[in-house]
C-alpha cells in the first residue's frame, strides 16, 4: 500500500470536494506553493491513486431512475463469473459494477428512463444467468446525502478538522430538467476529465468560451452537476475500505433521529433512502470490519430496540463506476 503523508491527503481532500479548483487555490489551503501541489498531484496520478477526474451528476434531475441489484452467486466458475461481469460492464444502461465481500457478491447499478426498461433488461439477464444467482435483491434509489472527502478524514486522526469542510451534497432532485445536445457533450467531456479547461471544451465544441462557461454554470444551478471530483484506484491506498450498510428498523419512527445522530460520525460517506428492501442505507469508510460493527453497536445502544438487524458489504473491486456518460 502506497504511503501518503498529511499534505498528500489534504490535497486529495480538496480535489475530492472540487477537482476544478486551481493548484494555487489548493496550495493556499494546504500551505504549499502551486508548483509543489502540481508535482504532488501528478505523482498521485502516476502512482495510480488518482485514476480519473470526473463529475457527479444527479441522474434523477435529467429523468433517469436508478435501480440497484445486489447479487449472491451460487454454483459459479471463475469463467462464468467473468462472463457475467463483462456482460454488465458492456451494458450501456449499467453505470456501476462492483464485486463485494460480505452479504453480497456483486453490485449492479442500472439507470433507465422508465421502470419498465429495468424489467425488460433484468428479464433478459435472468434468461441468461438466473441459475447462477442464489439471491437477487433490488431497490430503487430515491435520494442521497453525500460527504465528499470522508475517506481522507477517516484515514487519519490528524485530519478531523477537515470534517467541517466536508459539506453534504444532496442528490435525488424531484424537479426534472431538460438538457440539449450541447449540455450532453459538455457533461461527457467533464466526466472524462473534470479539470479540462473551459477554453479546451470550447475548441472541441466550436463554441465561444463564455458560452461554455455559462452552460457549465447552468448545469450546476439546475442541480445536474453536483460536484467535480475524482475516482481513486482504490480507497485502500488511504488505508480504508468502503462499506455499505443496510439497516432494517423495528421502530421506523426513530429513523430521522438515527439519521441526525449518524451525521456526526467522521467515517460517514453517504446517507441513502430507497424504495424497497431496507429502511435506511449508509456508506462508510472504515479501516476494517470491526470498526463497522463497533459503529453499529454504538447505534443500537443509542437507539435501543429501534434496529432489527443490518447487513453490509465492502468493495473488493470496482469494474465500472459512474458510467452514466453512456446514457447521454
Amino acid at each position: 500500500m502506497e504511503k501518503l503523508d498529511i499534505k498528500d491527503k489534504k490535497i486529495l481532500f480538496y480535489l475530492n470536494i472540487n477537482s476544478r479548483q486551481s493548484f494555487s487555490q489548493i496550495g493556499k489551503k494546504v500551505g504549499l506553493p502551486k508548483d509543489v501541489v502540481a508535482y504532488r498531484v501528478n505523482n498521485l496520478i502516476d502512482k495510480g491513486i488518482i485514476r480519473k477526474f470526473n463529475i457527479s451528476i444527479d441522474t434523477r434531475a435529467i429523468g433517469f431512475i436508478t435501480v440497484r441489484y445486489y447479487l449472491t452467486f451460487q454454483s459459479i466458475t471463475p469463467e462464468v463469473k467473468k462472463e457475467i461481469i463483462d456482460y454488465f460492464i458492456k451494458s450501456p444502461q449499467v453505470t456501476t459494477v462492483l464485486s463485494a465481500d460480505g452479504d453480497f457478491n456483486l453490485v449492479v447499478v442500472l439507470c433507465v428512463s422508465d421502470i419498465y426498461d429495468s424489467f425488460e433488461y433484468w428479464e433478459k439477464t435472468l434468461l441468461k444467468y438466473r441459475d447462477y444467482f442464489a439471491d437477487q435483491i433490488f431497490s430503487i434509489y430515491l435520494k442521497q446525502e453525500i460527504y465528499f472527502g470522508s475517506e481522507i478524514i477517516a484515514s487519519s486522526d490528524d485530519l478531523d478538522e477537515l470534517k467541517s469542510e466536508s459539506k453534504p451534497i444532496f442528490m435525488g432532485n424531484k424537479k426534472k430538467t431538460k438538457i440539449d445536445d450541447m449540455d450532453k457533450e459538455i457533461l461527457k467531456l467533464l466526466n472524462k476529465d473534470a479539470r479540462i479547461p473551459t477554453i479546451e471544451i470550447a475548441k472541441k465544441l466550436k463554441k465561444q468560451s463564455i458560452t461554455i462557461k455559462n452552460r457549465i454554470k447552468s448545469l450546476i444551478d439546475r442541480g445536474i452537476i453536483k460536484s467535480f471530483t475524482f475516482n481513486y484506484q482504490s480507497s485502500k491506498s488511504l488505508g480504508v475500505n468502503w462499506y455499505k450498510v443496510f439497516i432494517f428498523l423495528r421502530d421506523y419512527k426513530k429513523i430521522e433521529k438515527i439519521i441526525e445522530y449518524i451525521k456526526n460520525k467522521k467515517h460517514l460517506a453517504a446517507i441513502e433512502r430507497v424504495l424497497g428492501y431496507d429502511d435506511l442505507e449508509l456508506q462508510f469508510y472504515f479501516k476494517d470490519t470491526s470498526q463497522l460493527h463497533q459503529t453499529m453497536e454504538d447505534l443500537s445502544e443509542k437507539f435501543p430496540n429501534a434496529i432489527k438487524y443490518y447487513k453490509y458489504f465492502h468493495i473488493k473491486e470496482d469494474f465500472k463506476v459512474r458510467g452514466f456518460a453512456d446514457l447521454l
